[in-house]
C-alpha cells in the first residue's frame, strides 16, 4: 500500500493519537479499499475526467456497469462512488472559494438526500460574485480520480 493506514495516520495528528474508535478507522480503511477497487478498472480517460460517468454522459452507463464487473462491485456501489466524489469535489471548490463551511454542510447533506432519490450533484455551486471579488481565483486542480 502506498500510504499507511488511518489509524497510523491519526496518530501524527496532534491530539488525536487513541482517540479515534478502531472500529470506524477498519470501515474507514474498508471504505476506501473498496474505492481502489473502482478506480483500478477505469480507463486513464475516465481517471482524468470523471464527467465521463455522470448521468446523460454519452456512455457513461456502459462505463458504469464495466467498472462494476470489473471491480467485482455492483452498479449501485459505483455510482455511490461517483456521487460521492462528486460531492467531495463541490465542497472542497466551495471551501477553497471561502464560503462558509455551516453552510457547505448545510447543502451537501441536502445534496445527499437527493442522492438517495436518484439525483446525482454534477456541477459545484459557483460562488456568488461578491465572494469572486473578494477572493482572487484558485488554481484549476486536476479534478480526477488519480494520474491519468
Amino acid at each position: 500500500e502506498k500510504m499507511s493506514s488511518l489509524a497510523g495516520m491519526a496518530e501524527k495528528i496532534p491530539g488525536m493519537g487513541g482517540k479515534i474508535d478502531s472500529d470506524k478507522i477498519q470501515q474507514a480503511n474498508a471504505r476506501l479499499k473498496a474505492y481502489e477497487e473502482m478506480v483500478i478498472p477505469m480507463t486513464p480517460e475516465e481517471r482524468g475526467n470523471p464527467d465521463l460517468l455522470t448521468p446523460g454522459a454519452k456512455g457513461a452507463n456502459t462505463r458504469i456497469k464495466r467498472i462494476a464487473e470489473e471491480s467485482g462491485k455492483t452498479v449501485q456501489d459505483v455510482q455511490s462512488f461517483i456521487g460521492e466524489f462528486y460531492m467531495m469535489r463541490q465542497v472542497m471548490t466551495r471551501v477553497t472559494n471561502g464560503e462558509d463551511m455551516g453552510a457547505v454542510q448545510k447543502d451537501v447533506r441536502k445534496q445527499a438526500m437527493e442522492m438517495a432519490q436518484g439525483k446525482f450533484p454534477t456541477k459545484p455551486k459557483k460562488p456568488s460574485l461578491k465572494k469572486q471579488l473578494k477572493k482572487k481565483k484558485p488554481s484549476k486542480a486536476a479534478g480526477g480520480f488519480g494520474s491519468a
